[in-house]
């Protein structure tokens, strides 16, 4: 993966201008598993050789709970499931942006696929 991500993987638009109060939702429409999760600095996911191959080395603390490899059968460890909001193929994923976001960029990233990421600006 020479260009460090997939460019057919990614969360699109890869930045959203939005309002305190507004909901957007994410959406699955590839063939894998992927989560949508905020994190307060984009860094790796919980696949090791994925965040070789993306040119990450510090893994997003949100990602990175102790022993957090996906299984043989794609699940994900019981901490990273806590955390991270999974959004299996053909699933959305919901979110409002509060008062608290901000000031402040707020970011989502896979944790599977650490390339895939998301920044929302929020204006009052």
């Amino acid at each position: 993966m020479q260009l460090h991500f997939a460019p057919q993987w990614q969360f699109a638009p890869s930045q959203r201008q939005m309002t305190v109060g507004q909901s957007f939702i994410a959406t699955n429409v590839g063939g894998e598993l992927h989560t949508f999760t905020e994190v307060e600095q984009f860094g790796g996911g919980v696949v090791p050789f994925l965040n070789q191959l993306a040119g990450k080395t510090a893994v997003a603390p949100e990602c990175s709970p102790p022993g957090s490899i996906p299984g043989a059968d794609g699940t994900l460890p019981f901490a990273l499931q806590a955390q991270a909001s999974r959004v299996f193929p053909g699933d959305s994923f919901k979110d409002t942006e509060g008062a608290n976001d901000l000031g402040h960029p707020v970011l989502y990233q896979c944790c599977i696929h650490p390339w895939m990421n998301e920044t929302i600006t929020v204006k009052s």
